[in-house]
């Protein structure tokens, strides 16, 4: 009995560090499910937070089916190489290597793929997202502009307005050039500066900046 006894100890030690070890390999893959309770790293990988990620996927879930992956006689669910990605992580990996231009070999590493199931992967997404987005009405509901719409614009008879633009100047390094700086010198910011272009929706929402261009040609 003893040594039954000492025989189930060491089997629920073993399991119980089979699961520590498996509890800490899931904290270190790259999957939705487990980035998802780390909400920093989770924005810096793809640039939105938890819940607009969720927004964005409900949006997209009634289209998957029409996902098309290059190049794939079978479905990616199918492959081997494909198990730990599932559509969440799937989007999560397109939207990650589009933010920080990831090359795909250290994608793969990442999420235990290959290369070439992460090229499929994200062609495939960004052709889904452009199609499905294209599509999507994204016109403010009514009274949501003028909510966020400073007082001021109101005032001034531009609350109908879809979009505001403006230029600014932005210091830059000055150029072993000389004709380059006569160029780019501003005498308002008494430095050389790029001029850009910058337009916003009403609400303050980014719609687009130019390419910086010299300010004697403003």
């Amino acid at each position: 009995i003893a040594l039954q006894d000492k025989m189930k100890f060491e089997i629920d030690s073993f399991e119980k560090k089979i699961k520590e070890m498996k509890f800490d390999l899931n904290k270190r893959r790259f999957t939705y499910d487990c980035l998802k309770n780390r909400e920093k790293e989770f924005f810096d990988m793809c640039g939105l937070t938890v819940n607009e990620f969720d927004c964005l996927f409900a949006c997209v879930i009634p289209f998957l089916h029409l996902i098309v992956y290059p190049d794939c006689v079978q479905t990616l669910e199918k492959l081997d190489s494909h198990e730990l990605l599932d559509s969440r992580t799937e989007l999560l990996v397109t939207l990650t290597v589009a933010r920080h231009a990831v090359d795909l070999v250290i994608m793969a590493k990442l999420v235990g793929g290959s290369s070439s199931t992460i090229s499929r992967v994200f062609v495939a997404w960004m052709v889904f997202l452009r199609c499905v987005l294209d599509e999507v009405n994204l016109k403010p509901l009514p009274g949501f502009i003028e909510a966020f719409l400073p007082r001021v614009f109101v005032d001034a008879g531009h609350a109908d307005f879809g979009i505001l633009g403006d230029n600014t100047e932005t210091w830059i390094a000055q150029s072993e050039n000389f004709e380059l700086n006569n160029l780019t010198f501003s005498h308002y910011k008494n430095h050389t500066t790029g001029k850009v272009s910058v337009w916003i929706f009403p609400h303050g929402a980014l719609c687009k900046c130019s390419d910086a261009f010299p300010i004697s040609l403003g």
